[in-house]
């Protein structure tokens, strides 16, 4: 995990994160329920713009991390995720890694 940063911002405010937004078009973005995935329709699109990713249905703020971490293992290329603070806490063992296990390239960013 490269960043874990906490923004007090309002909705909509606060694209891009403060630790930064994804700096490729191949970098990938999960978008974590509830929040953040509203406030990313209001964020402007470029041309570069990186895959999104989502949970959709029941899920609510279970496996977020996980799902993410996932991601970020299967495309071996850095994944950046927009989560709520409730989100991040409800799933933060997702984040634990095994001696042998490969390491995601995973950059949380948690907002209030």
């Amino acid at each position: 995990m490269r960043c874990l940063q906490h923004s007090r911002t309002s909705p909509g405010r606060h694209w891009p994160p403060p630790c930064g937004p994804p700096s490729r078009a191949d970098d990938a973005l999960f978008a974590g329920s509830s929040s953040p995935i509203r406030d990313l329709d209001l964020a402007p699109v470029s041309v570069t713009a990186p895959r999104v990713y989502a949970n959709r249905g029941l899920s609510g703020i279970d496996g977020n991390v996980s799902t993410a971490a996932g991601i970020a293992l299967a495309l071996e290329r850095p994944t950046h995720a927009l989560l709520g603070d409730l989100t991040a806490m409800h799933d933060a063992t997702g984040l634990l890694v095994g001696q042998l296990e490969p390491q995601p390239n995973l950059r949380l960013v948690v907002r209030q």
